[in-house]
């Protein structure tokens, strides 16, 4: 179907089974069938429908698309690079002005973010889709100099014009800031150290917008201090590699401040064949694959706890001297997006 096709036709059909028949196409049809008419429009920018949309073509498309990453424009203004992705949306930040935007390379539309409320350094840490409210929120980090205190600030992007300050974490020091934070069921969590010098987890349910610390768990396995920030099967973890054996410590519930340790033993003969694996970066457990990142080389790999099966997913040209993030194209839009 193309543009200009009688109207009265393309509302002949029910609009439960239009929904339902787009809902299953490709993004690249998508993108040409928002032109038929305003309600297909209207119906293919809803966040609900892009969400449901992503989730039916994983089911038949698993591959994620991988974007060289470092853009000049030709004017210095606009000289952006990417920091995280969300459904297909990227977070892109100015080198020059320090100023953050979002952007959907498949449209190639963009959105301005408002400047957050703190006029010194801030970090925008998370872009993520809350399922329960059907939003695309925001969290910024922030360290003040005069207090020497951490705070937080939440954006819900295409409603917010301005940053929302957030109450507490009061304990709070600094966050480990080079890591993006991690949200799972709608919590964000993020490493951090307490004015004591603890190491903690702050936990922001992005719904109500409440904060939690929990403390990290002590000498639950050795070298636990060594730990990195990683994903366990859906849910906050640090791990790390002990001789021959992932050691990771789970957090169960946040909620009870629950920890729980889990192993994974590789093989040995699979040790032997394949040594770089200890020093590789541990980015989780999704299903029963673990994976790794070798950020040295810019290689990103699978290891199937079952088969044993070892494959680089990823990898960069040995000349590439550039970033890369990976993103899954879709069709989300922002109300006050405009054409790039």
């Amino acid at each position: 179907m193309t543009p200009g096709n009688d109207p009265q036709k393309v509302d002949s059909l029910p609009h439960d089974l239009i929904f339902e028949i787009l809902s299953w196409l490709p993004v690249e049809s998508l993108l040409r069938f928002k032109t038929v008419c305003k309600f297909w429009r209207d119906t293919i920018q809803e966040h609900y429908f892009t969400n449901l949309n992503m989730r039916r073509r994983s089911l038949i498309d698993i591959d994620i698309m991988w974007e060289e990453y470092e853009r000049d424009s030709g004017d210095d203004t606009k000289f952006f690079t990417a920091g995280s992705s969300c459904n297909g949306i990227l977070l892109e930040r100015c080198r020059l002005t320090n100023k953050y935007r979002v952007r959907n390379p498949l449209t190639n539309h963009v959105l301005q973010l408002p400047s957050t409320n703190h006029t010194g350094p801030a970090k925008i840490l998370l872009t993520r889709f809350v399922v329960r409210t059907q939003e695309y929120k925001m969290v910024s980090y922030h360290w003040d100099k005069t207090t020497k205190r951490s705070g937080f600030e939440v954006l819900t992007i295409g409603t917010d014009s301005t940053w929302r300050p957030l109450d507490g974490p009061t304990n709070l020091h600094f966050v480990d800031h080079e890591v993006a934070g991690r949200l799972y069921d709608d919590v964000f969590y993020v490493r951090g150290w307490s004015i004591a010098g603890d190491q903690i987890v702050i936990c922001l349910d992005m719904v109500t917008e409440q904060s939690k610390e929990v403390a990290a768990p002590l000498c639950l396995f050795p070298a636990w201090r060594n730990a990195r920030v990683s994903e366990w099967r859906g849910k906050f973890s640090m791990a790390t590699m002990v001789e021959k054996q992932i050691h990771a410590c789970v957090l169960e519930d946040y909620k009870k401040s629950k920890w729980g340790v889990q192993k994974i033993v590789i093989a040995e003969l699979f040790l032997k064949d394949h040594p770089q694996l200890i020093e590789y970066e541990i980015v989780g457990l999704v299903g029963n694959k673990l994976r790794v990142i070798d950020r040295w080389r810019k290689m990103y790999w699978e290891y199937d706890i079952n088969t044993g099966n070892f494959r680089c997913k990823y990898s960069a040209p040995a000349s590439a001297n550039k970033r890369f993030v990976g993103y899954t194209p879709s069709m989300v839009y922002f109300r006050g997006m405009q054409p790039e």
